[in-house]
């Protein structure tokens, strides 16, 4: 072979194995937009009494019963991630989601490692709080394939704060391997710059998405950083603000856990109203690339004060100073007055 063949063989591999690593570098970097939230594995995963469909029985003029304010059990998963599900007394076994919010829910899957022995139903809690309301069965297709259950309801996108499965058991635990619970809610991705004032060399910080994930060979919940430098590589799968506007209970939170501090930072904040500064425990959280630097940030909002600084600034209210701006009108002396009541029912 002559040195002009032997050159050019060699510059075809090259320019191969560099296709090749972007491809990968591609396929694992990125998440296609337009995908809907799984508020699974953002919610508690729990068991109820399947034979119970009320929740608190008190009324608003009656102490809640021990007993009634805690009527779910938290399952914990095996090392594979399984759930076993005991089963009631009737026989039956139940699991489901419990949430912090009301979701938008619209597919809801459960597999099991074995397909039951006979049919189950699905049923979604109505009610005004987590503790006042009960179980109720909705309209909807109901489908089972082996040991995969679907559920789609007939009006999608109505607000649920649990959800729960109710399976034929025949007195022996049930083993779910995942639950699934698709909601209205659209995502993209975003990419997020979050740096450290000032960058504190050895310390870490633990971030955790809420509402979303990390991007990256695999999609996870959680990532630690090392405050010494800026973290630049963050992309994050996120709902969407258009979505939010609809319903705000799917919004992507970023947490982080700081040796100073824990707190939240909401990703359509800094996409749609600007960079995040929190002075307190010296972190600035931006789109990426950064409109503007920290210092160039820093510049621009120092002159400005915060609430809670404009709030301490102001004098203490009176009485006089109250009368005065609420009693602006004699003539509303002859007029009735309204007192509203704590009344509502919501505990």
């Amino acid at each position: 072979m002559c040195a002009d063949d032997l050159g050019r063989s060699c510059l075809i591999v090259v320019l191969m194995s560099l296709l090749a690593l972007c491809v990968c570098r591609s396929a694992q970097a990125t998440v296609e937009p337009g995908e809907f939230l799984d508020a699974a594995p953002f919610a508690r995963v729990c068991t109820w009494d399947p034979q119970r469909d009320v929740g608190v029985r008190a009324s608003r003029l009656q102490e809640i019963a021990a007993e009634d304010l805690s009527l779910a059990t938290e399952l914990v998963p095996d090392p594979q991630g399984n759930y076993h599900v005991p089963p009631a007394a009737n026989g039956e076994a139940c699991i489901g989601l419990q949430w912090l919010e009301a979701r938008p829910l619209t597919l809801l899957y459960v597999e099991f490692k074995e397909a039951p022995a006979g049919p189950g139903r699905i049923q979604f809690w109505q009610g005004e709080t987590t503790w006042q309301g009960k179980w109720v069965a909705v309209d909807g297709d109901l489908k089972t394939e082996g040991s995969v259950w679907a559920f789609t309801p007939a009006k999608p996108g109505g607000l649920h704060w649990k959800v729960r499965w109710i399976i034929p058991a025949g007195g022996k635990p049930v083993v779910v391997k995942s639950l699934n619970a698709r909601t209205a809610s659209t995502m993209t991705t975003s990419q997020i710059f979050v740096q450290s004032d000032p960058a504190k060399p050895g310390q870490k910080a633990e971030l955790e998405l809420y509402n979303g994930h990390i991007v990256g060979e695999q999609l996870s919940k959680a990532t630690s950083w090392d405050m010494g430098s800026p973290l630049t590589l963050l992309a994050v799968n996120h709902v969407s603000s258009k979505a939010i506007r609809q319903v705000r209970a799917d919004r992507t939170l970023i947490r982080f856990r700081l040796p100073d501090g824990a707190f939240a930072v909401a990703i359509d904040d800094v996409l749609e109203r600007g960079p995040v500064y929190l002075p307190h425990v010296g972190l600035f959280v931006s789109k990426n690339p950064p409109a503007q630097s920290l210092e160039e940030y820093k510049r621009e909002i120092a002159d400005k004060k915060t609430v809670l600084r404009r709030v301490r600034e102001m004098p203490d209210q009176t009485r006089e100073r109250a009368m005065k701006i609420t009693h602006y009108d004699p003539r509303l002396d002859a007029g009735r007055m309204m007192i509203s009541l704590a009344c509502d029912n919501a505990k």
